[in-house]
């Protein structure tokens, strides 16, 4: 949702799995998902870089450290995972 740019879905969908208090369900979403994905050969679309872009949070965010998270680099942190995995 969030890589084709959906965000505001992706955001609301994101935000049911509690990720504010607790990442664990988020966490284990993400790895249900890797499974079905990996024998799949998936091409980055220009559409994906854009949103990553439009998603970036200021320089004060920890960009680089994929285990420091807030409200501000979350999503662009889940996006930057699913594309380093395609």
């Amino acid at each position: 949702m969030i890589a084709r740019g959906n965000v505001d879905e992706a955001k609301r969908y994101l935000a049911t799995l509690g990720w504010r208090s607790s990442r664990n369900i988020a966490d284990r979403c993400w790895k249900d998902i890797k499974k079905p994905l990996k024998p799949l050969q998936r091409e980055m679309e220009e559409g994906y870089i854009r949103n990553l872009i439009l998603l970036k949070p200021s320089k004060r965010c920890h960009i680089n450290d994929m285990t420091n998270l807030c409200k501000k680099c979350y999503h662009f942190k889940q996006l930057l995972k699913f594309l380093l995995y395609i």
